[in-house]
This record gives structure tokens, C-alpha cells and sequence, in this order.
């Protein structure tokens, strides 16, 4: 699909998607945005990092310590974990796959026992039915 032929003076330019008409784009040496962000704006990403970075107090046993938001959620989840949730677990479990795979390599696959072996079929196996299900 052939674009106009948009300026007479300049006929090796054809307009369409991403070539827009020559007297509608920005002259050379001006932008769409002239002021620029403005100073003191924050990016998502530094917003998303203070947050993380935030100091809560947590308290272990008898005692209190200062430990960012990020340590903190995953103190709760190994918790949750500890406590027997599954949902945590696997999620626990995927951050460890995703973020120290050699930490899985270092199992040795001997030391599961039979029974083990097979709470761990039966598991996924559910997991696998109820994907497949919804």
C-alpha cells in the first residue's frame, strides 16, 4: 500500500505509518516536550525502590530489629511457609528456583525417600489438574 505523495518539493517522501507530512513534524533543534520532566519527579522505579527500602521494626522472640519492607515480606512468607500454607511455599519455592537455581542443584535427589517421592507426584499432579481445570 502506497502512502500521499505529501510535499511537491520533496517527492522521494511518502507519508504513512511512523512518516508523517513534513509541515506537521518538529522543526530542527525543537522537541514535543520543551519543559522536560520536571525537576523532583520521581520514576516508578525509584518510587518502587524506596518503598522496598523502607525500615519497619520486626520483632523476634523477645526482641526487636530494624529490617527493610522487602526483608520483612519475606520473613512473613517463610513464616507462612513454616506454618504449612502451600500457596506460600510454592511461592517461596519459585523465588528460590528463580533467583538461586544452584540451591536446587545441591539436592540430592537420594536423601527423598519413597514416601516423600510420592507426596511430591501427588502434589503437582493436583496442581497440574487444577491449571488444566480452570
Amino acid at each position: 500500500m502506497k502512502g500521499k505523495k505529501s510535499d511537491p518539493r520533496n517527492r522521494d517522501y511518502t507519508v504513512g505509518y511512523g512518516r508523517p507530512p513534513r509541515r506537521s513534524q518538529f522543526p530542527p533543534g525543537k522537541s514535543g516536550n520543551p519543559k522536560g520532566r520536571p525537576k523532583g519527579s520521581k520514576s516508578l522505579r525509584s518510587i518502587v525502590e524506596g518503598v522496598a527500602n523502607l525500615k519497619v521494626n520486626v520483632r523476634e522472640g523477645t526482641r526487636d530489629r530494624k529490617v527493610n519492607v522487602l526483608q520483612a515480606g519475606l520473613l512473613r512468607l517463610a513464616e507462612r511457609v513454616v506454618s504449612g500454607d502451600p500457596k506460600a511455599f510454592a511461592t517461596l519455592f519459585g523465588l528460590v528456583v528463580q533467583h538461586q537455581p544452584e540451591q536446587i542443584d545441591e539436592i540430592d535427589s537420594a536423601k527423598i525417600s519413597t514416601e516423600d517421592e510420592e507426596l511430591l507426584r501427588d502434589f503437582f499432579a493436583r496442581k497440574i489438574r487444577a491449571k488444566r481445570g480452570k
